[in-house]
């Protein structure tokens, strides 16, 4: 076997995108619709339509039901630090597309 041979992996295809939908009325559910609208979320917008600065630990119970929430990170700068990043979070298109589609397009 050769070395090229070694490095070709066969192609494996993702897991089929199932999210579970988080239940209503509370921190998840805000995010997730903000997300399904477009919306890209820092944690200083995330409490300003929600009143909590809990993004993140939001973010992650969502990546726990099987939403595949992307992040950046991007510059913010602060007073005492000039090199300060946050997280910009939102979900990719194309998985907003198909979470729309089988809620029927809504939200």
């Amino acid at each position: 076997m050769t070395v090229e041979n070694q490095l070709t992996l066969p192609t494996i295809e993702p897991p089929p995108f199932a999210p579970i939908w988080p239940k209503p009325n509370n921190l998840s559910a805000l995010a997730l619709q903000l997300f399904l609208e477009g919306k890209r979320l820092d944690h200083p917008t995330f409490m300003s339509l929600s009143g909590s600065w809990r993004l993140a630990a939001v973010v992650n119970i969502l990546k726990k039901l099987g939403w595949p929430i992307a992040v950046t990170d991007i510059p913010a700068p602060s007073d005492s630090c000039a090199y300060r990043e946050i997280g910009l979070y939102h979900l990719p298109s194309n998985y907003a597309a198909m979470a729309l589609t089988m809620r029927g397009g809504r939200p």
